[in-house]
């Protein structure tokens, strides 16, 4: 090697060298800056922690402060009103009550002493008898009484009583003395802190006043007297002149380096977070690692520098690889241009200097779109069809090329969205984007276009948007529906209890004047009868709206009912001079099973309305008729209640069945009632299979009809010669019940006998399994000293399965333990006492006597139908569901159709002429146009013979308001899902003809 090539390669090497100083210089400046960054931001989120922390700490505290508050202001009213004890404790205990279940009684107490300071008041009855505790000594006594009505804390101490460590919360009252507290335990910091997330290996501490370590939490198993002894000697580095401190680096007795965080809150309690450095610097091994690899790899580069000018050949050959290299990605840069390009419909390209423009993609070759941008590339969009008549507007002004040199100005890129013109002649949504190719001093020269179909995500949006909108208006509906209850319970209740409360003042006032208190006595049993009422019919409400209310099914003849109907009402109607009658137009079967007491409900409602708003000399009629059910077993009758009442107003009549739906007296000018007796009625004849219908003109008068299928009282002798000579076992505590129904049962020549407690029931029950004579059935009473009839169930089916049937026999209302009940292996409830029909048609079910013959019935008289030619539209959009309509509808010979959603369906209406479907069944939910939708825009068509077809909504809203909805909508019925095949049936009956 000459001198010369020496030399150069020693100016290389220093300059090599130089390059690699440099190199190492800034990473370590680098790494010195990590470092500082690292640590500041520690620092803000330390301190952000420990403030969340205290924070939550505070939240909790002001939380049994309001309680306090709250609890020792009704104290002080209380006492004003020179109240008993007894009241007082009746009205603290709810607030205590609430306190120690939301933290738990291990964790928290309140308790405080009343009447002037002399009587203890605490809903744990140890601490209320401890009545001759001094409490006048304890430092948060004093400590509240000197703070004038305000809360007082206490530092941490030990309880005298429980031996544990406590801070106690007290509020006084300093006019009488009397006084609340809040012993809180550090188990109740420890409850309120169990879903505290710490950083790694990080450590939480809450310090009261003086230092008294409350509550810690830390990976590191340390006892709770070395948590004190840190936490003091981070108190003794700090400085207290601020709210946050942090302090960096900090060596405590345990040798281990951290950054300690703290707070201080209003109350003078102190948190204190603490974070080991280690971790705080965990991100620099990663920083160092990789130095020391750039080190290295300068290093490794000088060396190479050296070996490279030896090789020529191979520095050659490294060049040849590194052009192959670069044409390689290359030619991969371009690939993925040209797949990404696939994603637009078409990309262009425009130079504003020159004003011309030209298609990039799709490449046509010399054919390729391109000309001049004002004059060719406006008009070819905006005088054929190619972008729509309501978006042309919007487009033009966008591609104005003034408009988008101005928006570039303050944007990276522009954007407009409109329908289209496709290559399949229709329209679709598509987005143009314009962003800047190059540039000329600093100004946009040339401009890339793209323009990309968002057709899919533009109608993903639209259907996300309606269900979003869906889902808001029943949330709104529901909290409207809320807002309303509770005012609307509020005016109703407060009525009648401010006529209570007056006249009971008036009474009072007046009490030497037998005459003036007779009549406010009088006033006050009218208010709390009305008063009760209200609350009677609320409940009912709410046991209706919840499922709670089971229909009962008893023996009763349908003339009676009327007739005692009748004769409630009788005095009334010659009192007001109403002219009355009643008529009946066909009745094959007066004897029916079912609840009388709820039919005589819905009829006690509507005629207590009748002769209410029917003024003297007017009419009142009320007909009786019995139609074809077909229901077997089960008789269909409407009853049909007719005035020449005041009448009401339309806009009424859609929400008469509303709860709390009140319409005002024209007369009076007053809202009578509490809304809620129609709202009622109305569930009641739709738990019977029926509804109530209301037509009414105002001032002329008003008709409502009432349909209800009660099942036929027909118990033949062959129904009680298949009881003959089957075991019964009864079971209840009172063996006077117990020979009563044993007679009953006897009557039905049956074998009964009975046991007075469910172990020795469970015990026959044995016996007889093992004499291989099973007993038939069980009967059970549901209350009884011991063991009650669900136990006594359990019993039964763990030692002879579900072989025996067993009834729950009772004499009150079993809907709140019927799931419970049927969980346990309850197969059937009977009411007290046991009537003889009763009992006799709950044995032929649970004996399955004759239950299979009726299913089959049933299914059979549907499959005798003959609907064959007949055309139905099916609008569904679950497979399932289109599934199991099509094979009932084919079982009758019906040709069905689909459509997936209201969209189609309405076009196949449209498309196909007059007469071509002779029913359309419609579900609700569906995405596109859903069926309120579909069926208002059949009805508004415009075609004849469409305003005519019936619609029947077969979905699974079955609401009251759901089915409003759907009469709303333009649809003549309503069938709810899973379908009943009896309302199908029917269905098919009334609309085709």
């Amino acid at each position: 090697m000459n001198r010369i090539r020496k030399r150069q390669m020693i100016r290389k090497m220093r300059n090599n060298i130089v390059v690699l100083a440099i190199l190492v210089s800034v990473i370590m400046l680098c790494t010195g800056i990590l470092r500082s960054s690292l640590q500041e931001n520690a620092d803000k989120m330390g301190l952000a922690l420990v403030e969340n922390c205290s924070s939550a700490e505070e939240s909790n505290i002001r939380a049994c402060e309001s309680i306090l508050t709250i609890s020792v202001n009704y104290l002080e009213e209380r006492e004003k009103d020179n109240v008993s004890i007894e009241e007082l404790r009746e009205g603290l205990y709810p607030f205590m009550n609430g306190l120690t279940e939301l933290y738990g009684a291990e964790n928290i107490q309140i308790y405080g002493k009343a009447i002037g300071g002399t009587q203890m008041v605490s809903n744990i009855p140890e601490i209320e008898a401890m009545w001759d505790y001094n409490v006048k000594e304890m430092d948060y006594y004093k400590g509240a009484m000197a703070a004038d009505g305000e809360i007082y804390i206490s530092p941490a101490y030990t309880d005298t009583v429980t031996g544990l460590p406590v801070v106690t919360m007290c509020k006084a009252v300093p006019s009488t003395g009397s006084f609340l507290a809040i012993d809180m335990m550090f188990s109740c910091f420890e409850m309120n802190n169990s879903n505290l997330m710490l950083p790694r290996d990080a450590s939480y501490y809450l310090l009261g006043r003086e230092g008294t370590l409350i509550y810690y939490k830390t990976l590191a198993d340390r006892q709770y007297e070395e948590c004190q002894e840190l936490v003091n000697d981070f108190m003794e580095k700090v400085n207290h002149e601020g709210d946050e401190h942090a302090l960096v680096n900090v060596t405590a007795a345990d040798g281990v380096t951290r950054n300690v965080y703290f707070h201080h809150m209003d109350n003078g309690w102190i948190t204190i977070l603490t974070i080991p450095e280690r971790e705080v610097l965990s991100g620099m091994d990663t920083f160092n690692y990789i130095s020391i690899v750039l080190v290295l790899l300068g290093v490794a580069l000088v060396i190479f520098q050296i070996i490279r000018d030896y090789n020529q050949e191979k520095k050659s050959q490294k060049l040849v690889e590194e052009r192959n290299l670069i044409a390689e990605r290359n030619r991969i840069y371009q690939n993925a241009m040209n797949g990404t390009a696939r994603a637009y419909r078409a990309i262009y390209y425009i130079d504003i200097l020159k004003g011309r423009y030209e298609m990039l993609y799709p490449h046509r070759g010399k054919e390729s779109e391109c000309g001049d941008y004002d004059n060719d590339f406006m008009v070819s969009r905006f005088e054929a069809r190619t972008v729509a008549e309501e978006h042309k507007e919007e487009v033009r002004n966008f591609f104005v090329m003034s408009n988008i040199l101005k928006r570039l100005e303050t944007q990276d890129h522009i954007e407009v969205q409109y329908r289209r013109l496709n290559e399949d002649d229709r329209y679709e949504w598509c987005s143009a984007a314009l962003t800047v190719a190059e540039t000329e001093n600093d100004k946009p020269s040339a401009l890339t276009l793209t323009i990309r179909s968002i057709d899919e995500i533009i109608h993903r949006e639209e259907e996300q948007k309606e269900i979003l909108t869906l889902a808001a208006e029943r949330a709104e509906s529901a909290n409207r529906a809320k807002s309303d209850f509770l005012s609307q319970m509020s005016h109703d209740i407060r009525t009648p209890m401010n006529a209570i409360l007056g006249m009971t003042a008036v009474a009072a006032m007046h009490i030497d004047e037998k005459e003036r208190v007779l009549d406010a006595l009088g006033k006050i049993t009218i208010s709390s009868k009305h008063l009760l009422g209200l609350i009677n019919e609320v409940l009912d409400m709410s046991r209706i709206e919840s499922g709670k209310v089971r229909l009962t099914e008893n023996g009763f003849n349908l003339s009676d009912t009327i007739e005692n109907l009748l004769t409630v009402f009788h005095s009334q109607i010659e009192a007001k001079g109403l002219e009355f009658s009643v008529g009946i137009a066909k009745m094959e079967h007066e004897d029916v099973v079912g609840d009388e007491q709820r039919l005589q409900q819905i009829f006690m409602n509507i005629m207590g309305n009748a002769v209410k708003f029917t003024p003297s000399g007017g009419r009142i009629s009320i007909q009786i008729e019995e139609k074809p059910s077909h229901i077997t077993g089960s008789g269909y009758y409407e009853f049909t209640f007719e005035d020449t009442g005041i009448g009401m107003e339309q806009d009424y009549i859609h929400k008469i069945f509303e709860p709390f739906s009140r319409a005002a007296d024209s007369r009076t000018g007053k809202i009578e009632g509490t809304g809620l007796g129609m709202s009622i009625a109305v569930n009641i004849a739709r738990m019977m299979n029926g509804d109530i219908r209301v037509e009414s003109t105002l001032g002329k008068g008003s008709r409502f009809t009432v349909t209800v299928y009660l099942k036929l009282n027909d118990i033949t002798q062959a129904d009680i010669d298949a009881l003959t000579a089957l075991p019964v076992l009864v079971v209840d505590d009172e063996e006077a019940a117990c020979e009563s129904a044993c007679e009953t049962l006897n009557s039905l020549n049956m074998n009964a006998e009975y046991v007075l407690d469910g172990n020795a029931a469970v015990k026959r029950i044995v016996e007889a399994r093992a004499d291989r004579k099973d007993f038939a059935v069980v009967i059970l009473d549901w209350k009884m000293p011991g063991k009650d009839g669900l136990a006594t169930t359990k019993d039964i089916r763990d030692v002879v399965g579900n072989d025996i049937p067993i009834i729950i026999l009772s004499a009150y209302d079993w809907s709140d333990i019927e799931s419970e009940a049927l969980e346990a292996g309850v197969d059937a409830f009977i009411e007290k006492p046991l009537f003889k029909s009763r009992l006799t048609r709950v044995l032929k079910d649970v004996l399955g006597l004759g239950s299979e013959e009726k299913q089959a019935t049933a299914l059979e008289t549907f499959r005798q139908q003959d609907f064959s030619g007949r055309r139905v539209l099916l609008v569904e959009d679950n497979e399932i569901n289109i599934e199991v309509a099509s094979e009932l509808l084919d079982v009758v010979g019906i040709q069905v159709e689909q459509a997936l959603n209201g969209q189609l369906g309405l076009d196949s209406v449209l498309e196909n002429r007059p007469g071509y479907y002779d029913l359309i069944f419609m579900d609700i939910q569906m995405p596109v146009m859903n069926g309120y939708e579909a069926a208002k825009a059949i009805r508004a068509s415009g075609r004849e013979d469409l305003t005519k077809i019936p619609i029947i909504a077969m979905t699974a809203d079955a609401f009251a308001d759901d089915i409003r909805k759907a009469e709303e909508a333009g649809m003549n019925g309503h069938i709810s899902k899973p379908v009943d095949i009896e309302k199908l049936e029917e269905a098919l009956r009334t609309w085709i003809k």
